[in-house]
């Protein structure tokens, strides 16, 4: 084994990107279907993909490479801006999305099914709450 303490501060410093910005890449694990991972396999695939570059340092997620590792199937990605849309407007969307609210200067991604918000990497998210929908992402196999 070489130079432990150097791979734990470098695994440290991942694991704070991956709290810090990791939003996005949680709410992909879930819309492949993924959600029945532990926390821990979870934050193992994140940093399996920081590893590879399927994230980038802060986690913006490189969908094709992302999607391939973790179904090891080819996917493509919708990218729909949203102009002034409301929360209530999101049911128009059938199946799994990915959402990103907006607040301010901040924003987070969330799982929307059918409508309706049904997974959130966070306990809490103020932007969620008081917010408004931005983007939609979409993932399509192909």
């Amino acid at each position: 084994m070489k130079y432990p303490q150097t791979y734990s501060e470098e695994i440290e410093k991942k694991i704070v990107n991956i709290k810090k910005y990791g939003c996005c890449a949680f709410t992909t694990l879930w819309a492949l279907g993924k959600d029945t991972l532990s926390n821990d396999e979870a934050i193992q695939l994140l940093i399996k993909g920081l590893d590879i570059g399927a994230l980038d340092k802060d986690c913006t997620v490189n969908w094709k490479s992302f999607s391939k590792l973790i179904t090891n199937e080819n996917y493509d990605v919708e990218m729909i801006d949203l102009l002034n849309q409301t929360k209530d407007e999101l049911k128009n969307y059938q199946g799994r999305i990915i959402v990103r609210f907006d607040n301010g200067n901040n924003y987070h991604w969330v799982g929307y099914e059918n409508g309706k918000l049904v997974f959130n990497s966070l306990n809490y998210s103020y932007c969620v709450e008081y917010g408004r929908p931005t983007k939609i992402r979409i993932l399509k196999k192909i």
